[in-house]
């Protein structure tokens, strides 16, 4: 008999014998469909997938390509496996950093830690640091502190890309993961094929990204006046102007109390065909952050 459905058979009995044996999460087979197999740590459901980690990263399996034994393997995980426990940390307006989220130095062009300032200090104005006021809706249905699941949920038909851990230290240290989404997002007039949600250490949802790869070249806040500023146009993905050919232009556009929108667009010059359209809905909370980054390192 295949080692690997042994495994399966093993870890169900376990769950229905001693349901704490598994708590801990040994790593467990994941076989697919057509007999490729994975050895991963269970982590929790979304929806008809399942999500595991390996060598610290998390990956989504999707039911649809998993063996019947895997799928039943997942959903009795599920029910018996005691949710992890929320992260202790420092909290701004609810948002929670990793202790050591404040680094020492600054390994980051200092270019980018200059601009990510400038605009972060445009959203901020004159609150109090460490006091600014978190908003209560970021974009669409997806509200400050929101769990990155039911986030995901509200956008509709989406498509996940990679979860990943955001590890330039322009942001807060061991602090945010960044979850990319394919499909239509509409803001506005503009309609955007990319989208980015920036969570916290406990994955509640801090900032919102929209990306348009082709934009439609129109889009402006005819009550915000159009200005310029050089190079970089996308600071979730660290996406700057290399060409002389291209400018970026920009918005920063009050959305609500303790948000507002920074719209960057890379376009020819001067007014020409438009590249690239960002939409980054940044909360004061986060964007303070962003400068007490800069002023500690950027001396």
């Amino acid at each position: 008999m295949n080692s690997r459905f042994i495994s399966l058979v093993i870890s169900l009995l376990l769950l229905t014998l001693f349901p704490s044996a598994l708590r801990s999460q040994t790593p467990t087979f994941w076989t697919s469909k057509d007999g490729r197999s994975l050895d991963a740590q269970f982590v929790r459901l979304e929806g008809e997938s399942v999500v595991v980690r390996k060598d610290g990263a998390e990956l989504t399996l999707p039911f649809a390509r998993l063996s019947q034994e895997s799928v039943n393997l997942a959903r009795s995980l599920a029910r018996t496996v005691a949710p992890t426990a929320p992260t202790a940390g420092i909290t701004f307006a609810g948002m929670v950093l990793d202790p050591s989220w404040l680094p020492d130095r600054l390994g980051v062009d200092q270019l980018f830690m200059e601009s990510l300032r400038y605009y972060s200090q445009r959203v901020v104005d004159n609150q109090k640091r460490g006091e600014e006021k978190a908003p209560d809706i970021i974009y669409g249905n997806i509200r400050w502190l929101m769990p990155m699941d039911q986030a995901i949920a509200s956008l509709g038909r989406v498509s996940k890309m990679t979860e990943t851990k955001i590890t330039n230290q322009a942001y807060p240290h061991n602090s945010l993961i960044i979850q990319g989404l394919q499909g239509r997002f509409q803001d506005g007039n503009s309609t955007f094929n990319l989208c980015y949600l920036i969570a916290d250490k406990n994955r509640q949802v801090v900032s919102v990204e929209l990306v348009a790869q082709t934009p439609r070249g129109e889009g402006w806040d005819v009550r915000v006046p159009v200005e310029a500023r050089e190079p970089y146009y996308d600071f979730v993905n660290l996406k700057r102007n290399a060409s002389t050919g291209n400018m970026v232009s920009f918005q920063v556009i009050p959305v609500r109390p303790g948000l507002k929108l920074i719209k960057t667009v890379l376009h020819k010059r001067p007014v020409g065909k438009w590249t690239e359209d960002v939409h980054w809905y940044l909360p004061a909370p986060l964007a303070g952050r962003f400068i007490d980054i800069a002023d500690k390192v950027l001396k």
